[in-house]
């Protein structure tokens, strides 16, 4: 399935890019993950992942296979595969920048994900909604590390917070870099949201019988 996301880093476009693959600079700032080594262009480490009252832990690898400095283009292929089950997890990651009239830059990622084992249980939307929760949850930590960065200048515009992100999708709660993703929380809100349409219908529909089966027995 392919996943379509979008954040602002608050910081010009060059330094964006050479902050975005500096993987162990960044690393940090992914909820959930865990860097564990770093050789050249490919790197390891563990994701957590919280289902219910499961944890989940998948051992990671990624590497590089573009980084375009004229075009500002990189991609990342990662695999994944659950410690205690039988679980994978296999995605190639797009990120596109591009600069903006305030000194800021525009982050585009795109994720071509396969993923199996519990997890898939969700469905796309639902996958979609996470995901989006997850970039979100980084781009706030990212604008957060950058600000606390001596040697990077942050840009705010005038009235608007600097959380990094355009719009926040759905609550996120504070995330440790070394604590899982609970994806269970993060799927609640857009499929109680989803739900909420069919079951005003569907109790509409049941008032409105009972009125008339009501006033047919009178």
């Amino acid at each position: 399935m392919k996943l379509d996301h979008s954040f602002v880093v608050p910081i010009d476009l060059e330094t964006a890019w050479k902050t975005l693959t500096d993987v162990e600079r960044v690393a940090p700032c992914m909820p959930g993950a865990t860097l564990l080594s770093v050789d050249g262009d490919t790197f390891s480490g563990e994701v957590r992942v919280k289902l219910g009252p499961i944890g989940l832990k998948y051992a990671m690898t990624a590497s590089f296979l573009e980084q375009d400095v004229e075009i500002r283009r990189a991609t990342i292929e990662a695999r994944g595969k659950e410690k205690r089950g039988s679980g994978t997890a296999a995605a190639r990651i797009t990120l596109q920048l591009h600069p903006r009239t305030d000194n800021q830059t525009n982050a585009e990622v795109s994720i071509d994900l396969d993923i199996t084992g519990r997890p898939a249980q969700f469905g796309r939307s639902t996958l979609s909604d996470v995901s989006a929760a997850i970039v979100t949850d980084f781009a706030a930590r990212l604008a957060t590390m950058l600000s606390e960065s001596p040697d990077t200048a942050v840009s705010t515009p005038p009235g608007r917070p600097n959380t990094g992100a355009d719009a926040p999708v759905g609550p996120v709660g504070p995330v440790q870099p070394d604590s899982a993703v609970n994806l269970t929380r993060i799927a609640l809100v857009p499929i109680l949201r989803r739900a909420a349409v069919p079951t005003l219908a569907v109790l509409a529909t049941t008032t409105l019988l009972w009125r008339l089966l009501s006033r047919r027995r009178r």
